[in-house]
């Protein structure tokens, strides 16, 4: 569903470099995941014009989630206002589907609710 609505939206879709460093397992959308709601962490993307992935260099710069991190007037937002298209996009995706959306495949964690039934 998330790639029909990026290919949707003239976005393309990536994996993120650092998935393998565990972010979404830290993430506030974890809890939703581990009651059994599929979630998802939406970017910006690591691909820009400049060849800078901003994105690694602001997690692995050491000012994540520290007193250091602080919004920078001179960012440039582009990126956040697709991000926040696409999860528009999304959302009116999820309430036109008949079908609520479900995990796919083995889940990496355990599901803490009694509906195994979420799960597929």
């Amino acid at each position: 569903m998330l790639r029909q609505v990026a290919a949707g939206l003239g976005l393309n879709f990536s994996r993120f470099s650092m998935s393998d460093q565990g972010l979404f397992f830290r993430s506030d959308q974890f809890s939703f995941a581990q009651a059994g709601i599929p979630a998802i962490w939406l970017s910006a993307g690591e691909k820009t014009a400049s060849g800078r992935n901003r994105l690694a260099e602001f997690f692995k710069g050491g000012v994540y989630h520290t007193v250091k991190d602080e919004f920078d007037p001179n960012w440039e937002l582009e990126g956040l206002r697709q991000t926040v298209k696409l999860a528009v996009g999304l959302v009116e995706s999820l309430q036109a589907s008949r079908e609520p959306p479900r995990w796919q495949g083995k889940l990496p964690f355990p599901v803490t609710t009694t509906d195994q039934d979420m799960v597929d």
